[in-house]
């Protein structure tokens, strides 16, 4: 930058009358010339950003489908399990105080529980 303004300022030896005029477009043009390479790193800078962004996206999106698969298998268990018992609640015996209960019963309703309160937390209102 040195050099160039040095070249401007003599010419053949002698100094000219429009280095000023010079002077200052090369003094603009490399302010322009910084300005420019700073937005472009810049630019840089927020496409990777854009980039890990994505990435994060991609990860968060894949742990989600990865839990709903493991809440949709418990879903699954728990009602074949429910129907398991409800057949099994069929049966009735009576406790040590004369009170007639159903077999499994106290297992059934917690299973029922259960799976509801799993409904609730996946927000299906069944």
């Amino acid at each position: 930058m040195q050099e160039e303004i040095k070249a401007i300022l003599i010419q053949d030896g002698e100094p000219t009358p429009n280095n000023p005029v010079k002077i200052k477009r090369l003094l603009v043009n490399k302010e322009a010339e910084d300005y420019i390479t700073n937005l472009q790193e810049e630019l840089n800078g927020y496409k990777q950003e854009r980039e890990n962004l994505f990435a994060s996206i991609k990860k968060i999106q894949k742990e989600n489908k990865r839990l709903n698969n493991i809440i949709n298998e418990l879903e699954k268990y728990i009602k074949t399990e429910k129907t398991r018992l409800a057949s099994e609640c069929s049966h009735t015996y009576e406790d040590s105080l004369g009170k007639t209960n159903y077999v499994n019963e106290d297992i059934f309703n917690e299973l029922n529980k259960v799976l509801n309160k799993l409904n609730e937390l996946k927000g299906d209102n069944k």
